[in-house]
């Protein structure tokens, strides 16, 4: 399915079963008001790349994800190492991220209806196929999540401008019913409400990662790479703790950054793991 892409991989219970798997409502930059479309049209840099990235803020300010990835990718491929490169792997790193918060937040859901209301056969049939779709979807997008962070992190830009509004529009309906599952007060949802949650999901997350990394218009480089390290997965420790490392520069001046008692903490559980797992 085409749909949706998304980033899921097997929770430990839901793997079993299958072998035999807040943010903010309205992220506004500058105190401005949005602009209409042909006020934007009449401003944009109507070279190709301005173009589509004309595309990209009209549909982040109408709240839509439909479609990001692939006007990005196409900046990707015709504008070069320039600033514009820049600002589409942060925006793909976002999006790659809200879609992994997602997945994270469904199979918290699952793991914990999992053992409430075991689902019957007949029920792991029926959502095996969209199951196995989103558990490949993730596990494709993670070396991609990888490669645009270090291309952010090789290329900073601080001076790289971000005008958009983005406000989530899809309602939380699918969340509810994985709710009442995980509370074990339903069965486990069907296939088309696994999809439908990483929907609505994705939008939330992506707003609530937008809401968090942007001063004003300008990427906040500290809280864009502390938020972001947590979707990375264990094969990537090392990007996550360099990342970690250099949130701790950017606030090492700050006595007040709870970032930087995070990072510390963080940093300090990653590299305990990582130290396990060379062990063996």
């Amino acid at each position: 399915m085409n749909r949706f892409k998304t980033s899921i991989a097997a929770t430990t219970v839901f793997a079993v079963f299958l072998s035999g798997c807040s943010s903010d409502a309205l992220v506004k930059f500058a105190d401005e008001l949005p602009v209409s479309a042909n006020q934007q049209v009449e401003t944009a840099d109507q070279s190709p790349t301005g173009i589509l990235y004309q595309q990209v803020f009209e549909q982040l300010q109408n709240g839509d994800l439909t479609g990001i990835e692939l006007l990005l990718d196409e900046i990707l491929r015709t504008a070069g190492d320039s600033p514009d490169t820049y600002r589409a792997q942060v925006l793909l790193s976002m999006v790659y991220t809200a879609r992994a918060e997602a997945y994270f937040s469904m199979t918290e859901y699952l793991d914990k209806g999992f053992k409430k209301v075991p689902p019957t056969e007949e029920e792991v049939n029926s959502i095996r196929e969209m199951y196995s779709l989103i558990k490949g979807l993730y596990e494709s997008e993670q070396p991609l999540l990888a490669e645009s962070v270090r291309y952010v992190l090789d290329h900073e830009d601080s001076e790289a401008v971000f005008p958009f509004i983005f406000q989530e529009k899809t309602p939380i309906t699918a969340r509810l019913l994985f709710q009442g599952f995980a509370n074990g007060e339903q069965r486990i949802p069907d296939a088309t409400t696994f999809e439908t949650f990483i929907l609505q999901e994705t939008d939330e997350m992506f707003s609530g990662v937008v809401g968090k990394s942007f001063d004003k218009k300008k990427l906040n480089m500290a809280e864009f790479l502390f938020r972001i390290q947590y979707s990375l997965r264990p094969e990537h420790n090392d990007l996550a703790i360099e990342m970690l490392n250099q949130v701790l520069e950017l606030e090492a001046c700050d006595p007040y950054s709870f970032m930087r008692v995070g990072a510390t903490n963080r940093l300090a559980d990653l590299k305990e793991r990582q130290s396990k797992a060379d062990s063996f």
